[in-house]
């Protein structure tokens, strides 16, 4: 796994962990994590969301770094 994608995926697992919000991740980044090795390095990630995570969630991605448009 790239160091890019490892951070994007810590930076998003940090944030719904502030949120509360339930995830999976799934697909090549997944099977890697299993010993499988894969040809491609794409990150899948299902979020299980309600307007109150979904709220909890978008604060925070801050706005120096992130443009949410709501």
């Amino acid at each position: 796994m790239s160091d890019d994608l490892a951070a994007t995926l810590r930076m998003l697992v940090e944030r719904f962990a502030l949120a509360c919000v339930e995830y999976m991740v799934f697909g090549s980044i997944a099977a890697l994590a299993h010993g499988r090795a894969r040809a491609t390095q794409d990150l899948e990630v299902v979020v299980a969301l309600d307007e109150h995570s979904l709220t909890a969630l978008l604060r925070t991605f801050t706005a120096d770094r992130f443009y949410v448009s709501e």
